[in-house]
């Protein structure tokens, strides 16, 4: 099969663009029914009939230390492909609560919808999944510093992370609203 380059990109000239993370999504994996996907933007997501939620996490927008990132591997030797997407999330004022959170998501693969400070939603997990990959939890040392856990969520995919059509993630329609850190 023969793969030809059929396009270009111009520059901009808008700088509107802004990095970081405003809200998480995160569902576990088993509970999507079905994702179907128009164009290369997820059109719907439909959980099983046993699950009701997406849990909604939302981000300290202020602090910028929430990020996701898609990496391409590529290996030119047997021309196969994969997308490894990742997820760090850092909690502030670790209690009780982060505890559990960390321990559920360790306990299942999920699939993650994060909405970025563009308000666009992206997908990670879609066909194989995202695990937690690590958890880092401290008091600090100085009264000054931070005591909290960052938590590594991560996904290997065949094709990069898709578009969420942004009407598929409303607060009250299967999104359960149960950390806030902003």
């Amino acid at each position: 099969m023969t793969c030809k380059l059929t396009q270009g990109r111009q520059l901009s000239g808008c700088y509107e663009n802004f990095g970081g993370l405003k809200t998480v999504f995160i569902a576990n994996f088993d509970d999507i029914d079905a994702i179907s996907i128009s164009g290369g933007t997820v059109t719907d997501i439909t959980l099983t009939g046993t699950s009701t939620n997406f849990y909604q996490f939302d981000l300290h927008e202020k602090a910028e230390t929430d990020e996701f990132s898609e990496e391409l591997n590529f290996e030119i030797s047997n021309a196969a492909k994969s997308y490894t997407q990742t997820l760090t999330l850092l909690f502030n004022k670790y209690g009780s609560d982060e505890r559990d959170i960390v321990q559920s998501i360790a306990s299942t693969a999920t699939v993650v919808v994060v909405k970025d400070n563009n308000d666009n939603y992206w997908l990670m997990g879609k066909t194989r999944g995202c695990h937690l990959d690590s958890a880092e939890t401290g008091s600090g040392t100085a009264l000054s510093e931070r005591n909290g856990t960052t938590l590594s969520i991560v996904g290997t995919e065949p094709q990069p992370m898709n578009y969420v059509d942004n009407s598929q993630v409303q607060s009250g329609d299967g999104i359960e609203t149960i950390a806030s850190y902003s």
